[in-house]
């Protein structure tokens, strides 16, 4: 009986995970993937039942308890005490004599810059006092929320998470409100790469090697502070889509809005590939990165801002299709063929012990917040209300749509639109121009507040109920967001915005040398987004030929945050880092003297070692053998421990193992017209060897870090101009990097790219490279001597590794995994 039994969960599972090749989209089969995998792992968890008769009495039962934190506050008044405030005649005044609302959530966008402004900065602190990554470590383990995905509860849980991270911004400043990320938006536009909301002012681009370096959330570092956050932008799948809203919106049946995403063989209902736990992984898989991997996306703050964009998408569907008391009512009936128990609606909604997931669909969290509408825009009002969006009117119905950065990509937009932000289109390219348009301004304050209005006590002036606001002796009034005026006639309506314009800043000190060498001709796609002064993309406010000089106005904020030691920093704060004894070419081309050489030459353009971070890999079990990042290491091995890149060396008898530095690191290379495509760790060719180009679990990270091995260079790039087969620096700065210890700093990348100067010759013979990356390297008696003596090869030969793969392939009989 036991037999059968597992005979049919394993057929199951296999049913569950076979699904998911059918996906529609690439994002929605990654993400249905790693609900499988989750949902897997969730049902080992034995989740708590209470015995109730229904899911309301549940609901009654946990909403008398006495909160253990303000956390766990579902109504102002609660909130108000563990804010030091007082309750009077249903107000909550604060100490500072501010009054204590709803908060109202705005697309991030939308919000004015002090909004904006103070929700960075609070989520900074939060970052800083530990609060946000004590929430975050929520999320990543199966073990501790098992119900948070593969199921009903996943809607529910993920409301109750967000209401506590913005509780947790609240308690720093009681004004602000979690934003949301509208991602269709930025769908809206040829090229969501080219949004501004990857703009500095706003969410940032990641640089070359994938770390987010610049924005609002520059140098966030992950939960253990092991790294910079990782975003790999555009490279899988694409964001949400109005299709996928309607298609949501226009359900009628609870169980596909609470929908079995992971549901096996024997359940009676399937998920619609609509159904929102599906459709919201496309952003998760566009951002990629920390984004990408279920249990490491909420290291990117854009994590919240994406979810709170998912819970408007639900809350919009229960006002429109459901009564109140459906709503706090209607659950999918408890199955274990469809979900895990933790997803049960009496079950406890773990972590938060005082709620059960039938708890997750109270009207009171309608008490704590409210929405203001998505943006939209109309002939007659084209009007997005804000200076980072802009109505879209040549591609059918009028819709709001990202405004584009410089050097972005504005083909399409023929009706009269201006696009790009600070900038117009010209030739298909938004590019600064010295064009200035006078516009009459209009205040929007009253189209972006809720309806509803009351009166404060003891004053006459009438506020929002969802906001905070100081009483004074005069009406209290927020600064008012400003944009175009926009009239009913498109011809005069659709000018570009007259705000103050942006600093025009490179991103990189070493752009003026590459725009120089010709590389803004050259090499555009890189120079055009990051080098934008030097390739005259805008038209900067300083001298580009002074040398000491501090370009960027909050050059003490960012020292103060994340300190000097940035190509952005050396570019752009030259004087407050104290780095005027140098000239930015002595800095870029290393050269050892104060004397620049001609920008003519190769020399400025090779000879660059700045130290960018590259990820660490993490053991696929216990062992020392180091391995490829994986999907399922990352997301369900609560277990393993992380380390940073370790050389292990196993042996029969004992382990061996050699710690490299903390940092994980690689010189990185300039922007070229035909970019190098690298192979990253000196493991690669090993793991190559040992077919992870191919496997499932590993087949992501090879890929991309070790592409030469796995023969995956992305078109019109190349391998470096040297073989694997001989003894010999990659790269002509190796000699220079090894003289400055970069073969310890950065043993990763340099043994694998500079052997001769590091004297790691002898990861030539794959028996060695082996042994270096802790594998066991034992041949079994069966095998022949030529193969042993192919192992044994003289590390100073020349090998072929694709040989030897093909060799492996052949033969079964090595040992190792």
């Amino acid at each position: 009986m036991l037999l059968l039994l597992l005979t049919l969960w394993a057929s199951s599972s296999s049913h569950a995970l076979d699904r998911c090749s059918d996906a529609p989209e690439e994002g929605i089969r990654i993400i249905c993937e790693q609900i499988q995998q989750w949902d897997k792992n969730s049902r080992t968890v034995a989740p708590t039942v209470r015995p109730l008769n229904s899911a309301h009495t549940a609901l009654l039962e946990s909403s008398s308890r006495v909160p253990s934190s303000f956390y766990d506050c579902m109504d102002i008044p609660c909130l108000c005490g563990y804010f030091e405030g007082l309750m009077n005649n249903g107000w909550c005044r604060l100490p500072n004599g501010q009054f204590l609302g709803k908060a109202l959530r705005k697309e991030y966008r939308q919000m004015t810059d002090q909004e904006r402004s103070n929700y960075h900065a609070a989520t900074w602190k939060i970052r800083n006092d530990g609060s946000y990554g004590d929430l975050s470590r929520i999320h990543s383990n199966f073990t501790i929320a098992a119900g948070a995905h593969s199921g009903p509860a996943f809607l529910p849980w993920h409301r109750e998470f967000i209401k506590r991270m913005e509780f947790a911004l609240r308690k720093i400043d009681p004004t602000i409100s979690l934003p949301y990320w509208d991602s269709t938006l930025d769908n809206n536009i040829p090229n969501p790469l080219d949004s501004i909301l990857w703009g500095e002012e706003l969410m940032g681009y990641p640089s070359m090697e994938n770390t987010l370096l610049s924005g609002s959330f520059s140098h966030w570092r992950t939960d253990d502070n092991a790294r910079y956050v990782r975003r790999c932008l555009g490279e899988q799948a694409a964001l949400m889509n109005e299709e996928h809203i309607k298609s949501f919106m226009a359900f009628t049946n609870i169980n596909d809005v609470l929908a079995s995403t992971a549901a096996r063989t024997g359940c009676p209902r399937t998920a619609s590939w609509s159904s929102l736990e599906f459709t919201h992984g496309n952003p998760h898989v566009y951002v990629g990165g920390d984004m990408l991997v279920t249990t490491n996306s909420t290291n990117d703050p854009l994590f919240f801002l994406h979810h709170s964009f998912i819970d408007l998408l639900w809350e919009n569907w229960r006002q429109s299709k459901q009564s109140p008391i459906e709503r706090e009512s209607q659950y999918p009936e408890n199955d274990a063929a469809c979900y895990s128990m933790s997803h049960f609606s009496n079950s406890i909604m773990q972590p938060f012990v005082h709620l059960t997931n039938a708890d997750g669909l109270s009207n009171k969290y309608a008490d704590l917040n409210d929405y203001l509408a998505r943006p939209t825009c109309s002939l007659s009002n084209p009007d997005c209300k804000s200076r980072f969006l802009f109505c879209d009117i040549s591609h059918g119905q009028p819709r709001c749509a990202a405004r584009i950065r410089r050097g972005g990509n504005c083909t399409g937009f023929t009706n009269g639109e201006f696009p790009c932000y600070e900038g117009q289109c010209l030739r298909n390219i938004c590019t600064e121009t010295d064009i200035q348009t006078s516009t009459t301004l209009l205040t929007t304050s009253a189209s972006i507040t809720p309806t509803t209005r009351q009166t404060l006590p003891g004053t006459s002036s009438t506020v929002e109920s969802t906001t905070l606001v100081t009483i004074t002796s005069s009406p209290v009034t927020s600064s008012p967001t400003t944009s175009p005026m926009m009239s009913t006639t498109i011809s005069s309506t659709l000018r570009p915005p007259t705000t103050a314009l942006k600093a025009c800043l490179n991103d990189n000190h070493c752009c003026q040398g590459w725009a120089d060498y010709g590389e803004c001709k050259n090499n555009p796609g890189y120079m055009n987004k990051h080098c934008m002064a030097s390739c005259t993309v805008c038209r900067p406010s300083f001298d580009l030929s002074i040398e000491c000089d501090d370009r960027a106005t909050d050059c003490d904020v960012r020292i103060a945050n994340i300190g000097c030691s940035t190509p952005w920093m050396f570019e752009n704060c030259r004087q407050k880092c104290k780095m005027c004894n140098q000239t930015r070419k002595w800095q870029c081309t290393l050269m050892g003297t104060s004397t620049s050489p001609s920008v003519t030459t190769t020399t400025s353009m090779t000879r660059l070692a700045t130290l960018t971070t590259v990820p660490s890999v993490t053991p696929s079990s216990t062992t020392t053998r180091i391995t490829p990042i994986t999907s399922s290491t990352i997301s369900f091995n609560s277990t393993s421990t992380k380390i940073p890149v370790n050389l292990t060396v196993s042996t029969t008898a004992s382990t061996r193992t050699t710690t490299t530095p903390v940092r994980t690191t690689v010189p990185q290379l300039p922007p070229t017209t035909k970019p190098t495509c690298w192979n990253y760790h000196y493991c690669c060719e090993a793991w190559a060897f040992k077919d992870y180009c191919t496997s499932k679990n590993n087949s992501a990270y090879m890929n991309h870090y070790c592409a030469p091995s796995c023969s995956t260079c992305k078109k019109g790039s190349h391998p470096p101009h040297s073989s694997n087969q001989a003894c010999q620096d990659n790269h002509p700065t190796c000699e220079y990097w090894a003289s400055k210890n970069e073969c310890t700093l950065s043993s990763e990348f340099m043994f694998e790219n500079c052997k001769l100067s590091c004297g790691k010759c002898d990861l030539l013979n794959m028996k060695a490279r082996l042994d270096l990356c802790g594998y066991r390297n034992q041949l079994r008696d069966s095998e022949s001597s030529a193969y042993k003596e192919f192992f044994e090869i003289n590390p100073w030969e020349m090998i072929d590794f694709k040989l030897m793969r093909k060799l492996h392939k052949a033969k079964t009989e090595f040992t190792g995994v």
